[in-house]
């Protein structure tokens, strides 16, 4: 019954989601939130992102990456991306870095995980947060780690061609205690 909460954000199954996907994700934290865009969203304000901001991201992506930076307003920063894997090339990740740059968000493509080893050192190098967008790469893993946990914060989508899917919804997982 909708009396239950089962349904909503205060409802049990909702909590149990969530330490589940942190489990998975390797990681202390994992808050839902209505989808991944919101996700991404929530975290441009989180870490500060301001305008005249950039934020490097991959020239192929959802409209929603450099969507919600620009809605924040700073500026995504398109990099060019890995023919087999489609995913960022690190060194046109270091490459775009300006005294602007602020953050990357590195996008796991059709569920291939990013190498993620070089652009966690290329953010870190560069005092940047390194967001991963894990919308279509739950359950993969660089290393034996597991996607969702290996940049600062990770966001999720469980919209219907996803995954696994809620109908609709999203999740933020990280072991920051400052983002959770």
């Amino acid at each position: 019954s909708l009396n239950s909460g089962f349904i909503s954000s205060a409802g049990e199954a909702v909590s149990r989601f969530e330490s589940l996907l942190a489990l998975q994700c390797d990681t202390k934290h994992a808050l839902a939130t209505t989808s991944g865009t919101h996700a991404l969203d929530l975290l441009m304000y989180a870490l500060d992102v301001q305008p005249g901001d950039e934020v490097i991201v991959p020239a192929l992506t959802f409209i929603s990456v450099g969507a919600t930076i620009a809605r924040a307003g700073g500026r995504p920063v398109f990099v060019d991306v890995d023919k087999e894997s489609l995913n960022l090339l690190p060194q046109a990740v270091e490459d775009a870095i300006s005294p602007a740059t602020k953050g990357i968000i590195a996008v796991h493509t059709f569920g291939h995980p990013c190498d993620m080893n070089a652009l966690r050192k290329i953010a870190d190098h560069h005092e940047l947060f390194l967001i991963e967008d894990a919308c279509e790469a739950l359950g993969a893993t660089v290393h034996g780690k597991p996607i969702g946990g290996l940049g600062d914060v990770a966001v999720h989508s469980f919209y219907a061609n996803k995954m696994i899917t809620t109908g609709n919804g999203g999740a933020i997982t990280t072991n920051s205690d400052q983002l959770s």
